[in-house]
């Protein structure tokens, strides 16, 4: 038995794509820092009455290459130890130098253990290597099935026409940003800094057929790709580009806009969180190197939006809202502060944030889409309301 000290973090479902399908390098598990991980074959789970995204055989063994050797095995460990890449499995037990690059194919699935119980399951083909003082793991996946399982990870119930829009909106994040991570060799890591990607689990028939129903569609303005952005929960109102992020291209298609309270059953919708001033202020004291005393919101958006909070110490320290958020939840939990849709108050040395809204706002509101779906609108129309001005094209 391999032993279960390792943090290799992923359970792996991986099949061949066809050749005909644009392919797309995915990073996983980045935010584990991962130095082994444990692989096995298993066989696929394809949903029986929907759209194929990559070709199923049944030989139940890995192919594993290592440079110009090929192995065949059914059971495989990675680790990384102080200066060799150990591969250990069945009939294999060797080493190779931390440059090395293992790519791993099979005909059936790919499974891998990790000390947790998180369980993943992928489509594609995979390449491991050393990167520093851990394992890299890129997934080669179809572009549609990478896109089905950004669906099932971002917005797993739905009706058809909201899984649409987000399929063509996710389509045109991808198309926009593929040259994201091109300088570490992939394309897309796998967390919200590009879009949440967890492989095969949790795809429907229904997600499969919302990204083949659109198939090749985006979003352009003016003969581009539009910066397609999407959250949970706008909160009634939509965010403004300009001044949500300070290298943020003000676009006409983001300008912020009413969303009739379409998003208004979502359980973000107003939200209410009350902080310590002494945990707060510690926090942007470790931060800023001096003590901090009070706190105020000094700058707010024509949409509602926190642009600028003012800190007071020995002297005045002026921080976005979006950093000011980012930093507060780095430390107290990432939905401390939902977003930056929030008033602020002090009461018996509580900071108390009454706010609306989950995300930064941006374009599409996915409550919200979820909403007017319900109501019976067209995929069409919810981009048209989300990125007014947009034009879908192939």
């Amino acid at each position: 038995m391999f032993s279960n000290q390792f943090y290799g973090i992923l359970l792996l479902l991986l099949i061949e794509a066809p050749v005909v399908a644009q392919t797309v390098r995915v990073r996983l598990f980045e935010i584990f820092h991962p130095r082994s991980v444990e692989i096995s074959a298993v066989q696929p789970l394809l949903s029986r009455s929907s759209p194929k995204f990559e070709n199923s055989h049944h030989a139940n063994f890995l192919t594993v290459i290592f440079n110009a050797d090929t192995l065949s095995v059914n059971r495989l460990r990675i680790e990384l130890a102080a200066a060799v890449l150990q591969i250990k499995g069945n009939g294999i037990d060797r080493s190779l130098r931390t440059g090395d690059t293992v790519n791993i194919v099979t005909n059936a699935g790919l499974a891998a253990s990790p000390v947790k119980t998180l369980k993943r399951l992928y489509l594609g083909k995979f390449k491991i290597y050393p990167l520093g003082k851990e394992l890299c793991i890129i997934n080669m996946v179809s572009s549609n099935a990478y896109l089905a399982g950004v669906l099932a990870a971002e917005m797993p119930q739905a009706k058809p026409t909201a899984l649409q829009a987000q399929a063509v909106v996710a389509r045109t994040f991808m198309a926009k940003n593929q040259s994201r991570h091109a300088d570490n060799g992939y394309q897309f890591c796998d967390l919200t800094h590009c879009q949440t990607y967890k492989g095969k689990n949790g795809i429907t028939a229904q997600i499969e057929r919302a990204v083949m129903s659109t198939k090749d569609e985006i979003l352009f303005y003016q003969q581009q790709p539009v910066a397609a952005y999407y959250s949970s929960t706008c909160g009634g109102r939509t965010a403004d580009d300009n001044g949500v992020w300070a290298n943020q291209t003000d676009q006409p298609y983001l300008k912020s806009l009413d969303d009739s309270n379409f998003c208004a059953h979502s359980p973000h919708y107003r939200w209410r969180v009350k902080i310590s001033a002494d945990s707060l202020h510690q926090i942007w004291q470790r931060r800023l190197g001096e003590s901090i005393n009070s706190i105020t919101i000094s700058k707010k958006g024509d949409d509602g939006r926190v642009r600028e909070l003012a800190l007071i110490g020995h002297s005045l320290h002026l921080i976005t809202g979006e950093d000011f958020r980012a930093v507060t939840c780095r430390v107290l939990g990432w939905n401390t502060l939902k977003s930056t849709a929030f008033d602020l108050r002090i009461e018996k040395n509580v900071y108390i944030f009454t706010g609306r809204g989950l995300g930064h706002g941006l374009g599409l509101c996915q409550y919200g889409a979820m909403e007017m779906a319900r109501r019976g609108y067209s995929y069409r129309e919810i981009l048209r309301h989300y990125f007014p001005g947009a034009e879908i094209q192939k």
